[in-house]
């Protein structure tokens, strides 16, 4: 049992704040053994990681670790360094099917998944906020409905348009969300 680790030229030790390397998971590290990190997600989900998915975390600000495609990072360069020209609209496609967020859901019942769901909805709707991104395409699937319910409600938090994707892209199962960049505060 280790109090502490060395990852990336930074300590790791309880309390640290990491993320998961390939997936929107951060937390923070509650328990460390051997090379195993326990750590305590957004959601008080206790998961265990090898110390090799991990990154710790930076204090500045939690947008420095969000996963941004490299379509808009580029795009954001360009903008800064070439006069203005017409932008065009990026839509961010968030497939919230579990399969699709992670790498095994053993274990968990229909709440905690669509916890886990609705996490990953609002972390990328706040991504796409706080990025410029203006439409996010939502693909909830069918089913009986209760994601596309509860991510209905959770988007009634926040200043934008909710609309049917187009449905003959995704058919009956998404949702496209514009940004109303006029009524933030």
């Amino acid at each position: 049992y280790y109090f502490c680790m060395v990852m990336e030229n930074k300590a790791i030790h309880i309390n640290t704040k990491v993320a998961v390397i390939d997936d929107i998971v951060k937390g923070v590290v509650v328990a460390i053994n051997g090379k195993n990190i326990t750590i305590k997600d957004e959601n008080d989900f206790l998961n265990v990681y090898h110390i090799s998915e991990l990154v710790v975390l930076q204090e500045k600000s939690i947008l420095q670790n969000i996963k941004v495609p490299k379509k808009i990072l580029n795009k954001e360069k360009q903008s800064q360094t070439k006069p203005k020209v017409k932008k065009h609209k990026i839509t961010l496609e968030v497939d919230l099917h579990i399969d699709k967020i992670l790498k095994s859901n053993k274990g968990m019942d229909n709440h905690a998944m669509l916890t886990k769901q609705l996490a990953i909805a609002r972390q990328q709707l706040e991504l796409a906020i706080n990025t410029n991104i203006k439409n996010i395409v939502f693909i909830h699937g069918v089913g009986k409905g209760v994601l596309k319910e509860n991510l209905y409600q959770l988007l009634k938090k926040y200043p934008v348009e909710i609309n049917d994707a187009s449905y003959q892209k995704y058919g009956q199962g998404a949702t496209l969300v514009t940004i109303n960049k006029n009524k933030l505060i």
